[in-house]
């Protein structure tokens, strides 16, 4: 037996994507801008992309480009979210993200999750969804469980979960 297509869900599947995404810049990116390559080299978490850039032009040439040398690599790139309308305008509706695929465009940009964190589009702010956890027992485990939680990749929240960490470190003492 002999597998033809790689699960979605292994453990080896951001590492895999990674791979795959670096050949198509390897075998394709000479056809491409060297901000193109880049943006798929080094602004890519398996299936995420993060790029800023400073003009709309840029914006709607960049995603044309990337999309472009991602497809040469089997790739489809869909589920884009920007803070400027013109961007969004420029995209067909089946290519933006969920939460603006139907919008209004003169309507308030929703708020998106981007690893994890929420990103308020409107006015390209960072933030962390705080709804109440559900209530753990007041054990050692509780503990661990509600603070673990938060996902915090770049530990912006870290003052915020400190004092349950310090917390938790005395009474495990």
């Amino acid at each position: 037996w002999r597998m033809t297509v790689h699960p979605f869900g292994l453990k080896s599947s951001p590492s895999s994507a990674n791979y795959a995404l670096r050949r198509t810049v390897q075998d394709f990116g000479s056809e491409f801008s060297d901000q193109a390559c880049r943006t798929i080299q080094q602004n890519m978490y398996v299936d995420d992309c993060l790029k800023s850039v400073k003009t709309v032009p840029e914006a709607i040439q960049l995603i044309k480009e990337v999309r472009e040398l991602c497809s040469r690599g089997g790739f489809r790139l869909a589920k884009f979210t920007c803070n400027r309308r013109e961007v969004l305008e420029s995209l067909r509706a089946e290519e933006r993200g969920k939460q603006v695929q139907d919008l209004d465009l003169e309507d308030v940009l929703p708020a998106e999750k981007a690893l994890g964190v929420q990103w308020m589009v409107s006015g390209d702010l960072i933030g962390f969804d705080v709804s109440t956890p559900p209530v753990r027992p007041c054990t050692r485990r509780g503990m661990l469980s509600v603070i673990g939680a938060m996902y915090d990749p770049l530990g912006m929240a870290a003052p915020l979960i400190l004092q349950g960490r310090l917390l938790l470190q005395e009474l495990t003492r």
